[in-house]
């Protein structure tokens, strides 16, 4: 135990919150960057038809590790609770427990995924190419629902462990195979889309394995897996909490198919195009809010666990502080470099490259609203209040997007689809603010 090492039960600062926050942050981003790494390669290496064949079934396949992301969000704020009321084999026991539970919806999820695919595919209109190419990378992708779901649950208990130096080298691990395969199947033995999902696969094998070893053999802590019963109430109290969790995830997945379907309509397989290059930026921007809240859940919940309720304002107000220093940063970012954005996907002159553009500088102003989202069903999750944090998530992630999408684009076309974005995020922080005014006497 060195003088430096941040420990749950410190008293945070600004400082001390982002020195514990940045590598599970680092890890979090890069653990879920397989999505970003493949279509990047696809675009540059394949064609666009390719490339919107993987933006087409994206959606598609992010929605079936979301009962992973349930189990795993809301039982690690569960563990932090635990360990904040000093009880830490019966934190042990909630953490092997929340595996095997992980381990058995992963299964179920592979099943219903490989056996919906097509159906999907024919109600999103797809046919020839695109749909030969989605059914390839859709197919070896659901493979791996449940090492995704394990990737995702154990870079969050290793947070809660302490262990952030184990989840970045195992998280950049499964990069590094990502990224290595990518490159060998697809430019060196011209694989393909083929190519690119199972490299994805094998990242994340990587990164679900290797962290399971390590609780497995870990002997040095009572947050170690041992074969454990099941016991239903604290399986159901988990899956309540983290409920928001999985409604972003199958949220995500439903209004990414909308946006597809309603940008097909629009504008054929281009306005996916410009869609996936924009959702894919989006997707490495928002992943800093996801992996920042995620990485200080289990400092909230530890202080709620053990009623420290100064130190829980103190922690609200500065996480607070950070979040909306972000949100204006990534504001300016992707406002200013649109161009350079849009680049990395599409040739520049056309059509595409300049609808792109346009959406990317449309889209920016969402980056204001956003974050407070996120913070708001986090720390809602972190305080054991699975209802609320639903709730949010349920608005902000869903009915918004689905309702703005639909009228938006019936009225201003294309331009419609980016500003529904915008709209989504204001009428979240609406919702935020409500939820966090309404809640303010119960947490002091």
């Amino acid at each position: 135990m060195t003088g430096d090492e941040i420990r749950l039960s410190d008293h945070f600062t600004v400082k001390k919150l982002i020195r514990f926050t940045l590598v599970p942050t680092l890890s979090l981003i890069a653990a879920s960057l397989y999505s970003v790494v493949d279509s990047w390669f696809v675009a540059n290496f394949t064609d666009m038809t390719a490339f919107a064949a993987v933006i087409l079934i994206m959606p598609y396949v992010l929605t079936f590790p979301a009962v992973g992301f349930m189990i795993g969000g809301g039982g690690n704020a569960l563990i932090g609770k635990v360990l904040g009321e000093g009880d830490e084999e019966r934190a042990g026991r909630t953490l092997s427990m929340m595996i095997e539970l992980c381990f058995l919806a992963g299964i179920a999820m592979t099943v219903l995924g490989q056996i919906l695919l097509k159906p999907f595919l024919r109600l999103m209109k797809a046919d020839g190419r695109l749909l030969e190419c989605a059914v390839v990378y859709g197919r070896i992708l659901i493979m791996g629902v449940t090492m995704v779901s394990f990737m995702y649950i154990f870079q969050l208990f290793l947070i809660t462990a302490q262990k952030q130096a184990l989840a970045l080298i195992v998280t950049l691990s499964a990069g590094v195979t990502n990224i290595a395969l990518d490159a060998l199947l697809i430019i060196v033995f011209d694989m393909g889309i083929l190519g690119a999902a199972i490299a994805s696969v094998a990242g994340q094998a990587v990164g679900g394995i290797v962290p399971l070893i390590f609780f497995i053999f870990n002997k040095k802590t009572s947050l170690r897996f041992r074969p454990t019963i099941l016991k239903a109430g604290v399986c159901l109290k988990a899956c309540s909490n983290g409920v928001s969790e999985m409604i972003e995830n199958i949220a995500e997945g439903f209004v990414g198919m909308l946006y597809n379907q309603r940008l097909m309509h629009l504008a054929g397989e281009t306005g996916v195009d410009a869609y996936g290059a924009i959702h894919v930026t989006w997707t490495i921007f928002t992943l800093l809010f996801v992996g920042f809240n995620e990485a200080a859940i289990p400092v909230v919940a530890f202080h709620y666990g053990a009623g420290n309720r100064d130190e829980l304002n103190n922690l609200f107000r500065i996480w607070r502080k950070i979040i909306l220093v972000l949100s204006a940063g990534m504001f300016v970012v992707v406002g200013s470099t649109a161009p350079f954005l849009a680049d990395i996907f599409m040739e520049k002159g056309t059509d595409l490259m300049d609808m792109t553009v346009r959406g990317f500088r449309i889209c920016a102003f969402s980056l204001l609203f956003i974050g407070i989202n996120y913070f708001a069903t986090s720390f809602f999750t972190a305080l054991n209040n699975g209802l609320v944090s639903g709730v949010i998530s349920l608005l902000v992630m869903l009915v918004y997007p689905a309702v703005t999408v639909t009228v938006l684009s019936n009225l201003s076309g294309i331009d419609g689809v980016w500003f529904s974005l915008v709209v989504t995020g204001l009428l979240g922080v609406v919702s935020s603010f409500i939820a966090f005014t309404h809640y303010r006497k119960s947490y002091s």
